[in-house]
């Protein structure tokens, strides 16, 4: 039976390109990796144009594979 795992990822967007840029590499990368986007926080950007994302993923886990275990952001 499979289980899903969760993770949540906060992706600062104070790089180079848009933010739009920034956000959509970063998800396209974690796609890459099985994760699907449950849900987004967006915070407001600041006078410095600082912004970050808070995502919770998820994906479906093997059968055995521990699904509890945490994932640590950027892992």
């Amino acid at each position: 039976m499979a289980h899903i795992e969760y993770r949540i990822e906060t992706i600062s967007t104070n790089g180079h390109g848009s933010p739009e840029q920034q956000l959509v590499k970063r998800l396209n990368q974690l796609g890459s990796e099985g994760w699907r986007v449950s849900s987004m926080q967006v915070e407001a950007r600041s006078s410095y144009g600082l912004a970050s994302t808070e995502v919770l993923l998820e994906r479906d886990t093997a059968d055995g594979e521990d699904f509890r275990r945490m994932v640590a952001p950027g892992a």
